[in-house]
């Protein structure tokens, strides 16, 4: 199973436990929403060494975004790191301009779906 999948399984099972956007449970306060981030993934056809550390790159960033967005109180749902480099979280709705400031976000869009963002693409 790749992890894409894996990552769509979970986030279903986090939506189907009360955790949609704006649900009741939340109080209506709370989004849920795809980061994308700045660092590219690595690229098909790059050397394995080359690779291993882009992947490195984009788990470091991941771990920095990550801490940020749990000071500001977002609960992480899924982390993409294979075909791009994205998180979603749930945060209070007030909080989307600070996680706009984080250094290394590119866009924040809402999850209106369990896929991930596409990527590489106009935002």
């Amino acid at each position: 199973m790749t992890m894409i999948d894996l990552t769509r399984r979970w986030l279903t099972l986090a939506l189907a436990a009360g955790a949609a956007p704006g649900s009741g449970a939340s109080g209506g306060h709370t989004v849920d929403i795809w980061i994308e981030l700045t660092e590219e993934p690595p690229a098909a056809g790059m050397a394995a060494s080359a690779a291993a550390r882009q992947r490195d790159r984009v788990a470091s960033q991941q771990e920095r975004v990550g801490e940020a967005l749990s000071g500001l109180g977002g609960i992480e749902l899924a982390r993409i790191r294979a075909n791009g480099n994205a998180i979603a979280v749930r945060i209070d709705r007030t909080r989307l301009d600070a996680v706009r400031a984080i250094e290394g976000v590119k866009s924040v869009r809402p999850a209106r779906s369990l896929h991930p963002p596409q990527t590489g693409g106009s935002t």
